[in-house]
């Protein structure tokens, strides 16, 4: 197992492409242009399984930041048919345990929850995707806005784009590639004027007829999603945000339905870290403190109070509580139904919401 080098990163494109498109039906320079149309940035973050100088297997891996986290998302996991079943996924994740996640805090990646449970990760976190009708909309007193489409690259609209994102997005894009980043899986992008202004940008996923993101300044969901409509012409559409998005209760309200999904599939790198940052973009908690034993992993000290600490103890006799990793995993980010009344100091605290971007945390 090793890193990619820059000549090898068109090789190991169209290793993915067989691998998961056997038939052509897609093709990762479209399915992912934020990665794949910048070979000489990434090809850093791919790491193929040889046998025989011969690639058999290829892991990808996407840095970014979600506030003062470093995540890590993983994707285009594949093995070569004639060499799968031979333990060649368990030797890459462990080479990626060994010398790639211990920078990280948080890890995530997309696919079964069988097989990357095995892994570490836990499929959780949540997603609520609003189905809505567009009669549900008001009619009167809409602001009129220009809404078209992006389709010819332009330097200064891509600037102006990324200054839209940077006001009120926590998760730290790159502005060289932000353009490719918003057509993910062929996105759509539409552009929205307020006047001669640039006010906003939407992402609409035209398969699904899903608005994937809303990025706008001093406008209006209502006006934004009514102007938007005069260009698409459907009778209703879904927009997916997270669970911690303001616009909650209008959504729900003018909603025809909606859906709570799990959002993608998570392992915790740096407990500490991580419970502390979420913690601190919380408010109101009630003080308090509590000790945690994670089995097999580390013993934590949680304490809020005038300030929020999360720090490491060693092993003592009693804990208040004691999780497995997959425990903690549900608690921290999934629906408090399924854990219940059992832990109610943390049932204050938790769930964290994660964020919900383009592909579900922007990975593969």
């Amino acid at each position: 197992m090793r890193r990619l080098n820059f000549l090898e990163f068109s090789e190991a494109v169209a290793f993915a492409n067989r691998n998961f498109f056997a038939q052509g039906e897609n093709d990762f320079l479209l399915l992912q242009p934020k990665v794949y149309r910048y070979p000489k940035k990434y090809c850093q973050h791919h790491y193929c399984y040889e046998l025989d100088q011969k690639m058999v297997g290829l892991i990808g891996t996407y840095p970014i930041a979600w506030d003062d986290l470093k995540m890590l998302g993983i994707g285009t996991v594949c093995v070569e048919e004639n060499y799968r079943k031979q333990g060649i996924m368990q030797k890459m994740f462990a080479y990626l345990d060994q010398n790639v996640f211990p920078d990280y805090d948080l890890l995530y990646l997309s696919g079964d929850k069988t097989r990357y449970e095995h892994f570490g990760f836990y499929k959780t976190g949540q997603k609520v995707s609003f189905r809505i009708k567009a009669k549900a909309l008001a009619q009167e007193n809409i602001k009129a806005l220009r809404v078209e489409p992006y389709l010819t690259a332009d330097e200064s609209v891509n600037r102006a784009l990324y200054r839209l994102y940077q006001s009120g997005e926590k998760v730290r894009r790159n502005q060289d590639n932000f353009r490719d980043v918003l057509q993910t899986k062929g996105y759509l992008i539409y552009l929205i004027y307020d006047g001669p202004s640039l006010n906003g940008y939407l992402v609409y996923d035209n398969v699904t007829d899903s608005v994937k993101e809303i990025s706008k300044t001093n406008l209006g969901l209502n006006d934004v999603l009514r102007n938007f409509w005069k260009v698409i012409e459907k009778p209703e559409l879904c927009y997916e945000v997270s669970t911690d998005n303001s616009d909650l209760p209008w959504l729900y309200a003018i909603s025809d339905s909606y859906r709570i999904s799990h959002l993608v599939n998570v392992r915790i790198i740096n407990y500490a870290k991580v419970i502390r940052s979420l913690l601190k973009q919380k408010n109101n908690l009630p003080k308090g403190t509590i000790t945690i034993r994670i089995q097999e992993a580390v013993n934590l000290k949680v304490t809020v109070g005038l300030d929020i600490s999360v720090e490491e103890i060693p092993d003592q006799p009693n804990f208040d509580l004691v999780l497995t990793e997959r425990e903690v995993h549900q608690i921290l980010f999934d629906n408090p139904l399924f854990w219940g009344d059992k832990y109610p100091l943390l049932k204050a605290y938790c769930p964290f919401s994660l964020p919900v971007t383009l592909s579900s945390l922007d990975s593969f």
